[in-house]
C-alpha cells in the first residue's frame, strides 16, 4: 500500500514541478561547474600538457596508468567526494519531506522492492552484454575514458575514496539529479508523456558521461541503455527515488567487485 502525504512539497507554496526546475538547474550548475572550479587551482599548479601524456590520453591505452600516476587523480577524487557529500546533505535538508515519503513507501513492500532491485540490476548486465557484443562486432573495445579513469583510480592510493564515490555517492547524486529533478521537470512541470520524460532524462545522463571529447560519443549507447533501465526502475516504483538509487548502487557495486576479481586472476 502506498503512503500518500499531501504535505510533502519541497518548497512551501511552490508546486513540485516548479521546485524540480529550481533544484535541477542548481544541481547541474553545482556538479558541472562549481566542482570543476574547485579543481582549477590544482590544475594550474600542476601543468600536465606534455606531449607523451596527451598522446597516452588520446590513445586510451595508458589512460589507466596515467590516472593514478599524477596528483590530479587523487585531487579530483577528494574534491568530488567532498562536493558530493555537501550536495547530499543540502538535498536532504531541502527535500527531506519528499525523501521521507518515498522511504516510507519503499518500506511498505521492502522484501519485494529489494528483490526487484536485483532483477533490474541483472537487466542492466544483460543489456550491457548485448551492447558490448555490438562493440566487439564493430571492432571497438567498449571501454570509455570515464571507465578507464575509474579503473586507474581503483588501482591507486585513492581506491577507497574512489569506491565510496563510485558505489555510494555518485548513485545518490545522479539519481536525485537525473531522475527526481530532471524527470520531474519533464513529467510533473512540462507534462510530457512518461516515456518521453524518461527518454530525455536518459539521453542527458548518457551525454554527461561521454562529454569529455567528441570521440567519446561512440560510448553513448553504453550509458544510454544503463540510463533506460534506471528510468524503467524509477517508473516501475512509481517514481520512488530510493528504488532507482538501490538499482544504481547495486550496478556500480557489482562493477567494482568484478573489476577486483579480474585483477586477482
Amino acid at each position: 500500500m502506498q503512503i500518500n502525504n499531501n504535505e510533502h512539497l519541497i518548497f512551501k507554496r511552490i508546486k513540485d514541478g516548479s521546485s524540480y526546475i529550481i533544484l535541477f538547474l542548481a544541481s547541474f550548475v553545482f556538479i558541472e561547474f562549481l566542482v570543476r572550479a574547485f579543481m582549477l587551482p590544482l590544475t594550474l599548479s600542476f601543468p600536465l600538457k606534455r606531449a607523451d601524456i596527451v598522446n597516452e590520453i588520446l590513445g586510451g591505452i595508458e589512460a589507466a596508468n596515467y590516472a593514478y600516476q599524477n596528483i590530479m587523480g587523487l585531487g579530483s577524487v577528494v574534491v568530488q567526494v567532498v562536493a558530493y557529500i555537501f550536495f547530499i546533505f543540502a538535498i536532504v535538508a531541502i527535500c527531506n519531506k519528499v525523501l521521507v515519503n518515498d522511504f516510507n513507501n519503499f518500506k511498505v513492500k521492502i522484501g519485494n522492492n529489494i528483490g526487484m532491485i536485483l532483477v533490474f540490476g541483472v537487466a542492466i548486465y544483460v543489456v550491457d552484454i548485448i551492447v558490448s557484443n555490438v562493440y566487439a562486432f564493430l571492432g571497438e573495445g567498449g571501454t570509455s575514458m570515464n571507465q578507464l579513469m575509474i579503473y586507474g583510480l581503483l588501482s591507486s592510493p585513492a581506491r577507497w575514496l574512489t569506491i565510496l564515490l563510485t558505489v555510494l555517492l555518485a548513485p545518490i547524486v545522479e539519481e536525485m539529479v537525473f531522475r527526481k529533478f530532471m524527470f520531474g521537470v519533464f513529467f510533473d512541470k512540462l507534462k510530457f508523456p512518461i516515456w518521453l520524460s524518461g527518454l530525455l532524462s536518459a539521453t542527458v545522463f548518457a551525454l554527461i558521461h561521454v562529454s569529455s571529447s567528441l570521440d567519446q560519443l561512440i560510448y553513448f549507447p553504453q550509458y544510454f541503455v544503463l540510463a533506460i533501465v534506471l528510468v524503467g526502475a524509477y517508473v516501475y516504483s512509481k517514481q520512488n527515488i530510493w528504488f532507482s538509487i538501490g538499482v544504481h548502487i547495486f550496478n556500480n557495486a557489482v562493477s567494482v567487485i568484478l573489476w577486483a576479481i579480474s585483477t586477482l586472476i
